[in-house]
């Protein structure tokens, strides 16, 4: 499924079974990664999250808990919203630190709530909203799929960053919630 080239990924423990060496999120490119990172924020529900640098920028894919997640299923040990929150707050001090050091920044992924806010808490959307720098641009911001559905996946650039380069350089292959 994935062409020749190089990908990273997310750990594979993203809390639920994981038959095959599943991930939640992988990255691929042409050319080879730099600066791994498959951790994020100590915070982060694991096994959603992997960054590295390739081509002279730095991708970050995610894919951030749904609403039920370990709520009903699983674990059952957690609240409506709580792991995608918690995963929130992560993101916002890792996007925090990525935008400090000026490296062209592309996030990528399934983000679990509509951009515009379409019926998620207020308190939900804010901290999505927070965690993505005022300066970035959520390029895929209202789109919809073939059927006017809202999208859930989001492409989201710093402001020094065409969306034609980050486009060319990396795929995201994020696989939805089992």
């Amino acid at each position: 499924m994935i062409p020749d080239g190089y990908s990273i990924e997310s750990y594979p423990d993203y809390g639920y079974p994981n038959d095959g060496g599943r991930r939640k999120v992988t990255l691929w490119s042409k050319q080879p990664w730099t600066e791994v990172d498959m951790i994020g924020d100590d915070e982060m529900p694991s096994g959603r999250f992997v960054s590295g640098i390739t081509a002279g920028v730095r991708f970050v894919g995610v894919c951030i808990p749904w609403r039920d997640a370990h709520v009903k299923t699983r674990r059952r040990d957690r609240t409506c919203w709580e792991d995608h929150l918690a995963y929130c707050r992560g993101l916002e001090r890792v996007l925090a630190r990525y935008s400090a050091d000026r490296t062209p920044t592309c996030v990528v992924g399934d983000f679990n709530q509509r951009i515009p806010r379409v019926g998620q808490p207020v308190n939900v959307a804010k901290a999505l909203a927070d965690a993505i720098p005022a300066d970035f641009i959520i390029a895929t911001e209202g789109l919809k799929d073939a059927e006017g559905t809202d999208l859930i996946d989001y492409f989201v650039v710093s402001p020094d960053v065409a969306g034609s380069i980050a486009v060319s350089t990396v795929t995201l292959i994020t696989r939805q919630r089992i």
